[in-house]
């Protein structure tokens, strides 16, 4: 389950939190509750593929980092996220210009 519920979450034997780089390398696990390692690599497979794949893979995007020339998928969200930080963060030079 990617987005619990309060209900969902009292109800849940473990809860898990997933953090990957920008090069989809796993960052920062953090879990509580009863649960074996299947359940918790079940969870990070889950998580990973939420927050590093595409909904609609673009085969044109290609990005380099750090060396690696493999393709590396972006979210969706994530581009959303930046894009709109981006933007409220650069309102003060369209201000000033107009």
């Amino acid at each position: 389950m990617t987005s619990p519920t309060p209900k969902d979450i009292l109800n849940a034997s473990s809860l898990h939190v997933f953090c990957f780089t920008g090069a989809g390398e796993l960052l920062l696990s953090e879990s509580e509750g009863e649960f074996d390692y299947n359940t918790w690599d079940k969870a990070c497979a889950l998580a990973e593929g939420v927050c590093l794949t595409d909904d609609e893979e673009d085969e044109d995007e290609e990005m380099e980092v750090e060396g690696d020339k493999g393709k590396l998928k972006q979210g969706a969200w994530l581009r959303k996220v930046v894009g709109e930080k981006i933007e409220k963060d650069q309102k003060w030079r369209t201000a000033a210009r107009g």
